[in-house]
C-alpha cells in the first residue's frame, strides 16, 4: 500500500500486454494520483503495423505460449503523446 503523497518507483514487468487499454491508463492515473513524483518503469508491445515481419512472427509465438491473451499493443508516439496529457 502506497500512503498518499509518497513518491515510488514502480515496475510493471510482464504486466501492460494482459491488460486492456482502459485497464492500463487507469492504473497509471491512479498511480500518479495517490503517489506524485512517482516513476513507473512499463513495457509493452509495439503495433503490428509498426513491427518487422520477423518481429510480428516472435510477438505472434509469444501469443501461442502464453496462457493469457495479449490485450493491448501501442505506437509509441501515440503512447507518449498519451501519457504526456
Amino acid at each position: 500500500m502506497v500512503q498518499k503523497g509518497c513518491s515510488i518507483i514502480l515496475l510493471l514487468a510482464s504486466v501492460v500486454d494482459y491488460l486492456t487499454e482502459e485497464a492500463v491508463f487507469d492504473t497509471l492515473r491512479q498511480i500518479a494520483l495517490a503517489a506524485p513524483g512517482s516513476v513507473i518503469v512499463f513495457e509493452y508491445i509495439v503495433a503490428d503495423p509498426l513491427l518487422t515481419e520477423q518481429e510480428r512472427r516472435v510477438v505472434a509465438e509469444g501469443r501461442l505460449r502464453s496462457r493469457e491473451p495479449f490485450r493491448t499493443q501501442f505506437d509509441p508516439v501515440d503512447l507518449a503523446k498519451r501519457l504526456t496529457h
